[in-house]
């Protein structure tokens, strides 16, 4: 995993042997308590560690109240991915926040509808 970071926006960039798309994770602070994460790439068992890592400085400060998954580039949603949404909005709503998907298309639209 490699990160770039700089005031605005934190990157997080997975590469892994397997046949699956590159998972990347953007974080764009948006107002004071909101951020805006833009994932791209496959969101499946192998790239939720890296999420979950990507979130974890995000998740820590008391003042986040809105996390928002930009889900526009995600090219696979597995039950694990499902599973890491469903976990973080867990968390967010446990201290009174609340997490948006947004830009929600195509397959992972239909599973989240699916799912509902």
């Amino acid at each position: 995993m490699s990160l770039s970071n700089n005031p605005l926006r934190s990157t997080f960039l997975l590469n892994h042997d397997e046949p699956t798309a590159p998972f990347e994770v953007t974080l764009l602070p948006e107002r004071a308590g909101v951020v805006r994460a833009v994932l791209s790439g496959d969101l499946d068992y192998l790239s939720v560690p890296a999420l979950n890592e990507a979130l974890k400085e995000t998740l820590a400060d008391p003042a986040l109240r809105e996390l928002i998954l930009d889900l526009d580039n995600i090219t696979y949603l597995s039950g694990a991915g499902l599973g890491a949404m469903v976990a973080l909005r867990h968390a967010l709503h446990d201290r009174g926040g609340e997490l948006f998907l947004n830009r929600c298309q195509g397959q992972v639209l239909r599973i989240l509808q699916v799912t509902r």
